[in-house]
């Protein structure tokens, strides 16, 4: 028996709501303004949270589930992207953000959101392709996802405030952004933004080489990953590398002659690569074997060290660091710490995490000049503590997780009545 021929729909309603025919695109082409407007009555924009974008509330004409609740969604958008009314024009110029989701075989194209002349931020998901992308030329703000080849090019002239480009191939370049972020990537990596963020893809052992003038990059939640190469990052001035179980190399840093600022943070490795002695604020949240590598960074001005293992041979590195201003310590001995603090001239703000304290060291002695003193996290007796009012420039001392933020009532009430801001919040 042959099969029963569907019939072609007879109004625009009942041919958007046809999620097997694509007679839908042939109704809006062709329908009066009045049926334009009756299909799209009651539908609104709405953006119900700051941090997602926005979408096309629909009436009932436009309301499905799954799959094709998607579909009628982008259908509503192209049907008020042609309706001639000056409700409809109303209604397009409300519209700042829009997330769309496709059909990962197939392409979802664009050209439709030429209409919306406010539209400053679009998501798009799931296609095989985004044919008409450049109508979006002048959004602030671009995100795709899972898009099977989309052709980047032609907007290589525009210059978004951020884009985001998650597991999809691109053909040709990567339009400029000044906050860009690369999901799902592997290997070599060329892209032009002020800040750089890269996610690996799942499996990846290498990346790079990195070749971008971006001011700031960030490698992060990419657990398999080995090797990093730095490539030419003239303007590089601050590096971010976090949740890297696997991390055992970094390599190009030498060349990153204008860096200024690192941060390490659940990284593989135990040692730390061989950063520019140009560096002066580090970051380390990870667990260390040794600090020789920190020998060369004499123009550090802060310095975080938060490992849970004590790096060998830390006191004497510290003890060279003449410029240093800020230091954060944790685990490392006392006995072996506090005697080369008097050796740091700048050292105006100093913090001892999470150490046992029966009595607080003479830090009076030891770091008079200290502004900014933390003792967070520090647990034991802390009866005596006479030492922190006599401190003489001290402004602010934070307690923070310490015995005395347990008991505020042992706090030596002097050191408030010396005028020193006390915080036990974090």
């Amino acid at each position: 028996m042959a099969a029963k021929k569907r019939a072609a729909p007879t109004d625009l309603a009942s041919a958007i709501a046809d999620t097997t025919s694509e007679a839908w695109r042939d109704f809006i082409a062709s329908a009066s303004a009045d049926d334009l407007d009756r299909a799209l009555d009651g539908v609104t924009w709405s953006q119900p949270r700051a941090y997602e974008p926005g979408f096309l509330v629909p009436n009932a004409l436009f309301t499905g589930r799954g799959k094709t609740k998607k579909l009628l969604h982008y259908r509503s958008v192209v049907a008020l992207a042609a309706a001639p009314s000056a409700g409809a024009a109303s209604l397009r110029a409300s519209v700042t953000s829009l997330g769309l989701e496709g059909d990962p075989d197939r392409p979802l194209d664009l050209a439709p959101l030429e209409a919306f002349v406010s539209l400053r931020w679009l998501q798009v998901k799931s296609a095989a392709a985004l044919p008409g992308i450049d109508a979006v030329r002048n959004a602030s703000r671009l995100d795709v996802e899972r898009i099977a080849t989309v052709d980047l090019t032609i907007m290589e002239g525009g210059r978004f405030e951020e884009a985001m480009i998650a597991r999809s191939r691109i053909a040709g370049g990567v339009p400029r952004a000044r906050k860009l972020r690369l999901i799902g990537v592997e290997g070599a990596v060329r892209a032009s933004a002020s800040e750089l963020g890269i996610m690996a893809d799942d499996g990846a052992r290498a990346l790079g080489p990195i070749d971008s003038d971006a001011e700031a990059l960030d490698i992060y939640n990419s657990p398999s990953l080995r090797t990093i190469e730095l490539g030419a990052l003239p303007a590089l001035r601050s590096l971010r590398l976090s949740c890297l179980n696997e991390l055992e190399t970094v390599s190009g840093l030498d060349r990153c002659a204008g860096l200024r600022r690192a941060s390490l943070y659940l990284v593989g490795m135990t040692t730390l690569p061989t950063f520019p002695d140009t560096l002066e604020e580090l970051d380390v949240e990870t667990s260390l074997d040794d600090a020789a590598s920190l020998a060369s960074l004499v123009r550090l001005r802060k310095l975080r060290l938060a490992s849970w293992t004590a790096p060998s041979g830390l006191p004497p590195v510290i003890a060279r660091m003449e410029h240093l201003e800020h230091l954060s310590v944790r685990s490392t001995p006392l006995d072996e710490l506090l005697p080369v603090l008097g050796q740091l001239p700048a050292l105006r703000s100093l913090a001892l995490r999470n150490y046992p304290f029966e009595r607080v060291p003479e830090l009076d002695r030891l770091v008079p000049q200290v502004e900014v003193l933390s003792l967070e996290d520090c647990r034991g007796g802390f009866m005596e503590h006479d030492a922190l009012h006599r401190m003489p420039n001290l402004r602010q001392l934070r307690l923070a997780g310490s015995t005395l933020d347990m008991f505020k009532k042992q706090l030596d009430p002097r050191i408030r009545e010396r005028g020193v801001d006390v915080r036990f919040d974090r």
